[in-house]
């Protein structure tokens, strides 16, 4: 239902009349006829409060499954409510604004620089393209495992026109590049790199600075998506946090269910356990 470059998802319902339990019990009843059968379901990247008012959990522990949620990463997000950038942009921490002024004005002086958006399909994307990838393979990222897919996605958005992929260059070389994706409402931050060479100078914060500038006041978007993770700069430019969680569930049919199930569930025990153990000692000292 997804894999790692998901940001997130749910269950559609066919009609309005459908509840996510009837459309997970259906799933089950068919599952439960097929052989081999599923020993584990593990939906991920879900919003908490989707697994809050899904009754999702519910529905797996009523289709012989031991079911339960987990935390995965965070997801910062950014609701403008009527702002334009000047405003927002007044209210970010003062370390972070000092910083790009002080950077921005040595990046001018010593290096000179070059902020390009680019959003439509042609030659231009395709160098622009190029030059992501390559930025991205100078980067501290790992190697994607799947090198088509970036360059793809860029062209399909391009297509829809929501693409907003910013390049800045230092003294003509493209130094770090941005992926946004950005729809009429909402706008999405989904890839960032940085040539490492260039990661003192700041290129990625100036760049970022004029992306949140060109989503709020040019697309006039309603709200700003950080994605996912958990990195402690995304709380500079974000002001408001969502959890994003995993289901788990092992399929009490089924041997490898039952086992790790079993396992799981002495292991919680026995950690329940030394915890009362070690508050009855503490109360004893």
């Amino acid at each position: 239902m997804s894999n790692f470059y998901t940001q997130d998802y749910a269950l559609i319902s066919v009609s309005n009349e459908i509840s996510n339990s009837e459309i997970m019990s259906h799933i089950f009843s068919y599952m439960k006829d097929e052989k081999p059968k599923w020993n584990k379901i593990d939906l991920k990247f879900v919003m908490k409060s989707f697994v809050d008012n899904s009754h999702i959990l519910t529905a797996l522990r009523n289709n012989s499954f031991y079911a339960e949620n987990y935390f995965m990463y965070q997801n910062w997000y950014l609701s403008l409510e009527n702002r334009d950038f000047e405003q927002y942009y007044s209210e970010r921490p003062s370390k972070l604004k000092n910083t790009i002024k002080r950077k921005e004005k040595k990046l001018a002086k010593e290096y000179g620089y070059e902020i390009k958006i680019f959003t439509q399909l042609g030659n231009d994307l395709d160098q622009a393209i190029q030059e992501y990838t390559n930025i991205y393979n100078k980067s501290w990222k790992n190697p994607e495992p799947f090198q088509a897919f970036t360059p793809e996605l860029i062209k399909c958005a391009a297509e829809l026109g929501i693409l907003r992929l910013g390049v800045i260059y230092v003294e003509g070389n493209a130094a770090a590049a941005q992926i946004w994706i950005t729809t009429k409402v909402k706008t999405l931050i989904y890839k960032l790199a940085c040539d490492e060479r260039y990661g003192k100078l700041s290129a990625g914060s100036i760049l970022s600075r004029e992306l949140f500038r060109v989503a709020i006041d040019e697309d006039k978007v309603k709200e700003i998506d950080y994605g996912v993770g958990s990195e402690p700069y995304k709380r500079d430019w974000m002001e408001s946090v969502r959890e994003l969680h995993g289901i788990c569930a092992l399929n009490m049919l089924t041997p490898y269910g039952i086992f790790v199930t079993t396992v799981d569930k002495a292991k919680y025990q026995l950690k329940s356990l030394k915890l009362k153990y070690s508050q009855t000692v503490q109360a004893t000292d």
